[in-house]
């Protein structure tokens, strides 16, 4: 037997829950991180256990899945796919102006792009990468609270999202 997937209400739950955590996961540190983070894991469990569910139903047509705004995608056509989000471990001073930034990424991507913003001031791309490794943002400014962010790119078209903001103050 079948195990049905999450109801309406819970899904709207999580929704609301990964909806809630995003502001606060941006000025509260990292304990506000992860519990977006973890929201965020929750909402995407429940969300592929109804796909895995509507794709599993027995004699669905793609005209009975669309009068439910669901899409069937046929898994033998490949469809490229965006990359995951880097996780940033750590943002560490390299040098007087100098940040590095270690990072960890699963899956294809072919660039890394790195932005940072400052209190009150729009994000900044401060580099691209082609390697998680070696990783250093120059030219910045000491004693300056810096926003980091990373994000990777696949192809021409596909980028991740941002990752999950790190702060840390030159030297």
């Amino acid at each position: 037997m079948r195990k049905a997937p999450a109801r309406l209400p819970a899904l709207q739950t999580a929704q609301l829950l990964l909806h809630n955590s995003i502001a606060p996961a941006k000025t509260n540190g990292h304990a506000a991180v992860l519990l977006k983070q973890a929201a965020k894991d929750d909402l995407i469990l429940k969300l592929r256990a109804l796909a895995k569910y509507i794709e599993d139903l027995p004699g669905i047509t793609e005209a009975v899945a669309a009068t439910s705004n669901f899409v069937l995608i046929n898994p033998s056509t490949h469809t490229p796919s965006t990359p995951e989000v880097p996780v940033i471990l750590k943002v560490y001073n390299v040098a007087t102006t100098k940040l590095g930034v270690k990072l960890t990424i699963n899956g294809y991507y072919n660039q890394i792009e790195v932005r940072v913003t400052v209190a009150g001031k729009p994000p900044q791309l401060a580099g691209s990468f082609s390697s998680t490794r070696d990783i250093v943002l120059e030219g910045l400014e000491p004693g300056t609270v810096y926003i980091v962010e990373a994000r990777a790119l696949a192809g021409s078209s596909l980028a991740s999202e941002w990752s999950d903001p790190v702060s840390r103050m030159c030297t």
